[in-house]
């Protein structure tokens, strides 16, 4: 059942947003420490991907892009137009001339 979003339901979902937030704060804030202070042990050279994580990597890309295709292709997400009939079009034919009208 689909059912629009009003005032007071967006109210609802909003504070019941902040309410997951303040409730997983501990979580947030060690991804939070992890991504701001790690330093690697041994910084003397960059990091740079092998081949192999390289080809994983487009693998899984292509494969998500597949299977969503797919999925789109077999549940059509946005409609397609109704197809229009082909307008005729017509042309008029020229006007004769009157009988000795010639110049």
């Amino acid at each position: 059942m689909v059912q629009t979003l009003t005032g007071p339901r967006l109210a609802r979902a909003l504070r019941a947003g902040a309410l997951a937030v303040v409730r997983e704060q501990e979580s947030l804030n060690r991804i939070n420490v992890f991504l701001i202070s790690y330093r690697p042990l041994y910084p003397e050279k960059s990091y740079f991907p092998s081949p192999f994580e390289i080809l994983v990597t487009v693998g899984l890309i292509s494969t998500l892009v597949l299977v969503y295709r797919a999925i789109v292709m077999i549940f059509p997400v946005i409609a397609a137009a109704p197809e229009e009939a082909p307008r005729e079009v017509l042309v008029a034919a020229p006007a004769s001339e009157p009988e000795g009208a010639t110049q």
